[in-house]
């Protein structure tokens, strides 16, 4: 039989919620052992339990010793695969007619002393961080967005951050749901959902988005393939909403670039003298000035729609048309003027 370590702690989740913690002590092919369970409602239940671990897998059984007053508790089962992390992961049931599924991870016990040099092995933690663009939501798509957010999460419940008249409000985002009309448009939303995972550490997703500062998608967690993941389909997911010439103006703005380019235009031999050459950039300079601030206060970097009638296209298309139409004008512009210094 393989060996299992004796000290193990996690979460219980289904028709009940809580914390748990399991001593096991093995003997002549049988495993035996104390369950203590504190559920969120009832609270603290201790479960005699034994059951055999082979290949992986772990059967147990076991009878209530101790339960709160008023709680009534029956005998209860379980079986667990041991996961390539360490962790056990499983279904539990109960007389009563209760059941779910059950998360522990192995713990090294207390410790009562340590050698100079020696210290507890840290956990790792896996954090990716991802930069989005020019963000236009309505409510069908946020609610997508955070759909995808919960999809791996039980027991962890997505908290909504909103900007409203110069104060930041958070709610859950079921409560969120029923206010969101009186809204309007939002120029501000943090998501937030976290859980625990194993080793007293949070599996967490962030996503930010800020008209003021960077749209981005953080995600944190212990499993780095999970992290990776859920990163970047959360990323592709969300870059269906972009709107790539905003995106464009808000990441580069006037940069060197732009310069480089103006420069060049300086040395057209088609203007005739130096000041004609020289009018011709300072306008231009100033059309792309003209247009990163239109850009800027017209066309937000975010605008989340909070509204109750379902948007036709062409809401969803105006920033999209207006910012073509600002860029084909200064294009226009600048063409003029280059006629007029160029024209004999």
């Amino acid at each position: 039989m393989t060996s299992l370590a004796p000290y193990w702690a996690g979460y219980l989740y289904g028709t009940n919620t809580g914390n748990l913690f399991v001593e096991f002590s093995e003997a002549d092919g049988q495993i035996s052992g104390k369950l203590r369970v504190n559920d969120t409602t009832l609270g603290v239940t201790v479960y005699e339990v034994s059951g055999t671990f082979e290949g992986g897998k772990l059967s147990l059984s076991g009878e209530p010793i101790q339960t709160e007053e008023g709680v009534q508790s029956g005998k209860i089962t379980a079986e667990a695969t041991l996961l390539s992390n360490g962790s056990l992961s499983g279904k539990w049931e109960s007389k009563l007619g209760t059941g779910g599924i059950f998360q522990l991870f192995p713990h090294r016990g207390p410790v009562e002393s340590l050698s100079v040099g020696e210290a507890v092995t840290p956990e790792q933690l896996h954090t990716r961080t991802l930069t989005l663009g020019s963000i236009r939501l309505f409510p069908g798509d946020l609610r997508s967005i955070v759909d995808l957010m919960s999809r791996d999460f039980i027991v962890g419940r997505l908290v909504i951050t909103y900007e409203d008249h110069g104060t930041h409000v958070a709610q859950y985002f079921d409560e969120f749901q029923k206010t969101k009309s009186n809204l309007g448009e939002l120029r501000y939303i943090k998501l937030v959902i976290q859980e625990p995972e194993a080793h007293g550490i949070n599996r967490l997703i962030l996503v930010e988005f800020d008209t003021n500062a960077t749209n981005t998608i953080t995600v944190q967690g212990i499993q780095q393939a999970w992290v990776v993941g859920m990163a970047e389909t959360l990323a592709l997911k969300i870059r269906k909403y972009e709107k790539m010439l905003v995106t464009t103006y808000k990441k580069f703005g006037l940069g060197l670039n732009q310069i480089l380019f103006l420069a060049i235009i300086v040395l057209i031999p088609e203007i005739e003298n130096i000041w004609g050459r020289a009018l011709f950039v300072g306008l231009g300079l100033f059309l792309l000035v003209i247009l990163y601030v239109i850009h800027s206060r017209l066309i937000p970097n975010v605008a989340i729609y909070m509204t109750t009638q379902e948007p036709g296209w062409f809401a969803r298309v105006w920033p999209t048309v207006l910012s073509w139409i600002v860029a084909a004008s200064a294009t226009l512009a600048a063409t003029y003027v280059f006629y007029i210094l160029t024209k004999q």
